[in-house]
């Protein structure tokens, strides 16, 4: 089953689908299309077999104020069936807990997929004139460090991307909005002659979700585990994201990822948080 993202909006609807796929044997994957542009892919693929150890990763996702006007002629015309069925409370209703959830989760998502398991959490978030702009501090597992910032919106063109720094070389990449149908431009350093790759990626069109489709269609968990965004890592991801959410109110949070979260109400917003 393909499942759009957010997979859930609190904690305990993932852990709940979880065991649902736990007793069914079957296969759950998030919609996380940006696994399959062939940039990113082209980067993880460095990553995981030439860069060595991993020092640093920052990451971006700035959504822009300009975007509707700038993807209007790209963006198809949405059809809504009458018996479609949505969640009983306004999604918008907290705009911080929905942000996080809809943007967010892409920026988590990159960050796990380039870098792994996030095990530490520190953010500040600020609000002015209408936008919000999260800073977190991150650590993630292999010991390496990371700064996400998440900006709704940024009075300029869509700003998003990503640096990675190792020991044999670094990567750096600017994604487009998905509705232009591009897949990123990534440059990748090789440290032991000195030179930069540019791959092409020409198919980030429509192809990026046949892919997709066709992966989960041949989906093998064990070997596949890498590239497509199954319910574990959805998890994962969902107690980060109430991690990141918590952490602008009560600091620095770095349980282990593995504990248990709770949608213990956090006094400044509602959103999940770590009991």
């Amino acid at each position: 089953m393909l499942s759009e993202k957010p997979l859930g909006i609190t904690i305990e609807e993932v852990l709940a689908l979880k065991d649902a796929v736990g007793r069914s044997g079957k296969v759950l994957q998030v919609g996380h299309m940006k696994r399959f542009d062939q940039g990113l892919q082209a980067a993880k693929l460095f990553v995981d077999t030439e860069m060595g150890e991993l020092l640093a990763l920052k990451a971006w996702y700035c959504d822009s104020t300009h975007r509707y006007a700038m993807t209007e002629a790209t963006q198809p015309l949405i059809v809504a069936s009458a018996s479609r069925r949505k969640p009983p409370q306004d999604p918008k209703a907290d705009m911080r807990r929905y942000l996080m959830l809809a943007h967010g989760c892409h920026l988590v998502d990159t960050a796990r997929y380039l870098a792994g398991a996030i095990v530490a959490v520190q953010a500040r978030l600020a609000e002015r004139f209408g936008a919000r702009c999260w800073f977190v501090d991150t650590e993630f597992a292999n010991g390496a460090l990371g700064h996400l910032d998440l900006t709704v919106a940024v009075r300029m063109d869509w700003h998003e991307g990503f640096q990675v720094y190792g020991q044999n070389g670094s990567v750096i990449a600017k994604t487009y909005n998905p509705w232009f149908y591009k897949s990123s431009d990534v440059e990748i350093f090789h440290e032991k002659d000195a030179t930069t790759r540019r791959p092409l990626g020409a198919d980030g069109g429509p192809e990026l979700a046949e892919r997709e489709m066709r992966s989960l269609q041949e989906s093998r968990p064990e070997r596949d585990r890498n590239q497509q965004a199954h319910v574990e890592e959805r998890v994962a991801e969902a107690q980060r994201e109430a991690r990141q959410h918590a952490a602008v109110h009560i600091g620095r949070h770095d349980r282990d990822p593995r504990a248990p979260l709770t949608s213990s109400a956090c006094r400044s917003c509602r959103t999940a948080s770590p009991r």
